[in-house]
This record gives C-alpha cells, sequence and structure tokens, in this order.
C-alpha cells in the first residue's frame, strides 16, 4: 500500500522545488527563516516515505549502511523542528499575543504567524509581508482567474471567506483591505446583480435584498419614469 500524499505534502514537495529553481538559476528571495522552515516540512515527508516506503524493502546489511546517514538526516529535522517551535513559541508570547483572531497560516513558509494589517498581512516568522490583492484570491474555492468578492464596505476585491486560528472552525468574511468582517448570515446575494451584501431581505423572501449600486439605479429608473 502506498504512502498517502496529502495536499499540504504535495505543495510543500512543489514550494520547495521551486526554491532549488530559483536558488540556481535567479536568485532566491524568501528569507532563511522560511526557506528552513519549507525544508523542515518537506523533510518530514521524506522521513515518513523512507520509514514506510523504503526502508523496509532493505536488507539487514542495506539498512546498517545507511543507519548514519539517516542519523545524521533526523538529527538534522529535530534541529530544524526546534528551531520552528522556539521561534513559534517567542512569537506567540510577544508579536502574535492576543492576535489569534487576526492569525492565518503563511503561503511562504507554512507556519500560522501572518497577522492581518490594512491592505495585507505580515508574517512574523519569515517576514514577508503579502497584500490583499494577492491574499483573497489564495482564500477563495473558485478556478484560477475566477473574480474575488467585492467588500461591501470599500468596494475593493478582497472579500475572502476562511476561518481564523482562534476560530474554532468558524467562518468569517474577511477585507483584506479594510478589514471588515462578517458572519455568513450576514450576507447575502444581492437580488439585482448577484454580489455579496449585508442581509436586508425578509426570511420569507418577500423583500429582496440589493447593492447600492443596484439600489441607486432602481431609484433612477423610478426618477426616470416620472417625467
Amino acid at each position: 500500500m502506498g504512502l498517502g500524499i496529502t495536499k499540504k505534502d504535495a505543495e510543500a514537495l512543489k514550494n520547495l522545488g521551486k526554491d532549488r529553481n530559483a536558488l540556481q538559476h535567479y536568485g532566491l528571495t524568501h528569507s532563511a527563516e522560511a526557506v528552513e522552515s519549507r525544508a523542515g516540512m518537506v523533510l518530514d515527508f521524506l522521513l515518513r516515505f523512507l520509514d514506510t516506503q523504503l526502508l523496509p524493502l532493505l536488507d539487514t546489511e542495506e539498512r546498517e549502511s545507511i543507519e548514519g546517514d539517516m542519523s545524521r538526516v533526523r538529527s538534522g529535522l529535530n534541529t530544524i523542528d526546534a528551531f520552528v517551535n522556539e521561534r513559534m513559541n517567542r512569537l506567540r508570547g510577544n508579536e502574535l499575543k492576543g492576535a489569534t483572531d487576526s492569525v492565518l497560516p503563511c503561503s511562504v513558509c507554512g507556519q500560522w504567524a501572518p497577522a492581518v494589517i490594512p491592505n495585507g498581512a505580515h508574517c512574523h516568522f519569515c517576514g514577508t509581508d503579502v497584500s490583499g490583492e494577492e491574499l483573497a484570491p489564495a482564500f477563495q474555492e473558485f478556478e484560477p482567474g475566477h473574480p474575488v468578492n467585492e467588500c461591501p464596505e470599500c468596494c475593493a476585491p478582497t472579500l475572502a471567506c476562511f476561518a481564523f486560528m482562534d476560530g474554532a472552525g468558524e467562518e468569517v468574511y474577511y477585507c483584506f483591505t479594510c478589514q471588515a468582517r462578517y458572519s455568513p448570515q450576514e450576507l447575502t446575494n444581492c437580488g439585482g446583480c448577484g454580489c455579496l451584501w449585508p442581509h436586508e431581505g425578509d426570511d420569507d423572501g418577500t423583500t429582496q435584498t440589493l447593492c447600492g449600486d443596484c439600489r441607486r439605479g432602481i431609484e433612477e429608473e423610478e426618477r426616470a419614469s416620472r417625467w
């Protein structure tokens, strides 16, 4: 039976491959902390792969011949894990203290260390800054290129639905530009254009919710019809 590769494992392998290519061809811009964290994730997967898929197939002599190398690799992983744990523990007691309702997983280092700020997020683990325009599509389930939801508050196309670190799995609609937040129950589709808008209609459907643009359009049509 083969080792199942999770989406997280596959993403880690792909990202480290990109890092290797970037380093070889045109230089790597990620911080050392980000690279070490990403390498640790891949190394953990590779060790699991060796332990479950390859090492059991070796005979005694072959296993003994690689024990020294495997010990050094495992020691290296422990060192990386210790570094990541120590850094994350320090961040939780300092920069991230009291901010868990604003913390996301980082797309660069993989740690739950980016705290949202106006117009984006800053990762306190690896130092990466990501704009709202980059973040919003990453937290959508749409196909690549699909338009991102616009925020009812600021109209920026940076509204996404996801769960923050301390949300106990509860998703919220969050705007990466103006930081507006809505529960899924607070928003519904506009009866005119279909965009997300704060719920205004009656639960029985007798009154439709209309976004600002659609409401103004209807009002203008009504005024024009009076003349």
